[in-house]
């Protein structure tokens, strides 16, 4: 499977990395970005007070993952929860 993974924040360097480790072991090509590419994309994120970014983000986004605990707004109909926190990817 080819997969493009889109860098948005410094800290995404990090959440990534071992993700990233772990596909390409089992074979998939993956692309990593940091620009617009009118492709679907996929938004992890867990920092509610960061409104402007979320604000300027979000509406590009394909879907936005955040973690059950998340209070803050994500755009109905394209927000899935999960079970989990950033630290521990």
């Amino acid at each position: 499977m080819k997969i493009l993974i889109d860098i948005g924040h410094p800290a995404h360097v990090h959440f990534f990395a071992r993700p990233i480790r772990l596909l390409q072991s089992e074979g998939h090509k993956i692309l990593v970005t940091s620009l617009f590419t009118r492709v679907p994309s996929l938004v992890f994120y867990d920092t509610e007070n960061a409104v402007l970014q979320n604000a300027i983000t979000y509406p590009f986004a394909s879907r936005v993952l955040v973690p059950r605990c998340y209070q803050g707004w994500t755009p109905r109909n394209r927000t899935l929860r999960y079970a989990g926190y950033h630290e521990l990817s």
